[in-house]
């Protein structure tokens, strides 16, 4: 009958999304914020019908969206948000490559999307960061240092001590 599927059809079986760890959880945040930035008719969303814009297929050899990093997320295909930062840049350089003319509104709306999230992403990156902190001197290297801060003021050893009794 009609209503039976080909055994050949295939279909993506519903994904629980993979537990990410968190510099690509907060990755995945900001990928969601763009999807809304996207406001312009979701020009990023979803893959680009390249039947409905012809040379499309020609100027862009890597196509890539936010669904489909979306997706690339949930499904761990990234190890690190650099990885993420690829694509999503690689997305809106599509947009620029395929309308070249910096006057084209999509040209313009691309670039200003990479921009901020540039930005963003960037700021990101510093937050993930471990905090540089300075290592506790040891017991020994703060006698040193008050032993050499003494002899700077002219407080050296009394004559006749022998080693500081600092140690």
């Amino acid at each position: 009958t009609g209503s039976e599927m080909s055994p050949m059809a295939v279909t993506e079986a519903p994904t629980t999304p993979v537990k990410l760890p968190e510099p690509l959880r907060r990755t995945k945040l900001l990928v969601k914020d763009v999807s809304r930035w996207d406001n312009r008719d979701k020009l990023f969303a979803e893959p680009v019908d390249a039947a409905a814009f012809p040379g499309y297929a020609d100027a862009v050899r890597r196509p890539m969206d936010l669904g489909t990093i979306t997706k690339k997320l949930d499904r761990g295909e990234y190890e690190r948000p650099g990885e993420v930062h690829a694509d999503v840049c690689l997305m809106f350089d599509n947009g620029m490559r395929f309308s070249p003319d910096a006057a084209d509104p999509v040209h313009n709306y691309a670039a200003d999307l990479k921009a901020r999230w540039t930005a963003r992403f960037e700021a990101l990156l510093a937050a993930l960061q471990p905090v540089a902190r300075k290592p506790k001197p040891k017991p020994k290297a703060k006698a040193k240092a008050a032993k050499a801060k003494g002899k700077a003021k002219g407080k050296g050893k009394a004559k006749g001590k022998g080693k500081s009794d600092v140690y």
